[in-house]
């Protein structure tokens, strides 16, 4: 497909996925606003939900006490926040854009941690090389979020959104990041077993993963390596770096960065949104830069 057919694609995917949140969030909002909504329940092997037609909350029993986050039609509002943090830098940041005001606002409302510092960094990033007055930029930045902190941490006593789902979970707890918990115990002690093992270059399989019975949740790179082995893992980053090379720019490395950083603590590369997302959305940037190019 030529450059100009893939962009197009990938404006309408933009525009198809920014109404469909938008109009999730919107649901989300009269929700919050207790305003009475139909919905059932669901109970799969990831726990009970309820389904309000335009958006699905954990069930209200669960540890949310302050806020629910905000994920749409999707399971984790990780996943969501993803979704929106790629998209966004795809687009280069265009946030005058109404479609991606919609993204950015799901983005903050998914409270996603991963998300917003993926989309920190590459920002910074981007600033970096396409304005100079970067650093201007760096201490404004610095400055909000200091203010920020001391905000959330003050308004309520610190029981607030803000705090708990951000400042929160950046603080370190036995030299780590508390709020990286991607990874249960058994699979940590697992994984060390594993590297030594013989399966450590193909790994034990999806299926054999699943039968095994984690104490908790687990995503992330090391359960991908679990899962394909150091052979597959490097498989999977020469299909992604050489889709880069046939199409780089700046703009492009920075999303193979972000798309690296998401692996680390969601290691989805497979996931058809993913791909196809990444084989659209270089080629566009590209096609993008040089009709404006053209235009200036």
């Amino acid at each position: 497909m030529s450059e100009k057919s893939k962009f197009e694609i990938f404006e309408f995917l933009t525009k198809a996925i920014s109404i469909i949140l938008g109009i999730s969030l919107f649901g989300w909002i009269l929700y919050l606003l207790s305003v009475p909504l139909p919905y059932f329940s669901i109970d799969n092997s990831y726990g009970p939900y309820i389904n309000y037609l335009f958006f699905i909350v954990y069930d209200e029993s669960n540890y949310f006490s302050i806020i629910p986050r905000f994920s749409s039609i999707f399971l984790e509002p990780g996943y969501l926040g993803m979704i929106t943090s790629l998209i966004i830098i795809s687009h280069q940041f265009r946030l005058n854009r109404n479609s991606l005001k919609i993204l950015f606002a799901t983005t903050i409302f998914s409270f996603s941690l991963a998300a917003f510092l993926v989309l920190f960094l590459t920002y910074l990033i981007y600033l970096s090389f396409s304005s100079n007055r970067f650093i201007w930029y760096l201490i404004f930045l610095v400055f909000i979020l200091i203010l920020l902190y001391f905000f959330s941490l003050e308004y309520n006593s610190g029981e607030n959104a803000i705090y708990n789902y951000f400042f929160k979970r950046l603080e370190f707890s036995d030299g780590v990041i508390s709020g990286y918990n991607r990874f249960s115990g058994d699979l940590e002690s697992y994984y060390y077993k594993f590297v030594n093992s013989n399966s450590v270059f193909f790994g034990i399989g999806e299926q054999e993963f699943r039968l095994i019975n984690w104490d908790g949740g687990n995503a992330g790179y090391k359960v991908f390596i679990i899962q394909y082995g150091i052979v597959g893992t490097i498989f999977v980053f020469i299909l992604y770096f050489s889709i880069f090379l046939k199409y780089s720019s700046k703009a492009g490395l920075l999303l193979f960065f972000a798309y690296c950083l998401i692996f680390l603590q969601a290691a989805y590369p497979l996931i058809e949104f993913q791909l196809v997302l990444f084989i659209l959305a270089l080629p566009s940037i590209i096609y993008y830069n040089r009709q404006r190019t053209v235009l200036e």
